[in-house]
């Protein structure tokens, strides 16, 4: 999300991913899921967040 409370690409916005995925775990999440409703080009987005998620922790 962006400060306006927009949906953008993951890792563009305001959201400490990092803090929700070290709290999901700690909370005993066993699946993370993302979603990016309609984006402009849908591969290179998926392509993006791919790269944001192999930079964050997650087992």
């Amino acid at each position: 999300m962006t400060a306006d409370g927009e949906p953008t690409g993951l890792g563009e916005g305001v959201v400490d991913l990092q803090a929700v995925v070290d709290a999901a775990r700690a909370a005993g999440t066993e699946w993370l899921v993302f979603e990016h409703d309609d984006p402009a080009a849908p591969i290179e987005a998926m392509a993006a967040a791919a790269d944001v998620l192999s930079t964050l922790a997650v087992e």
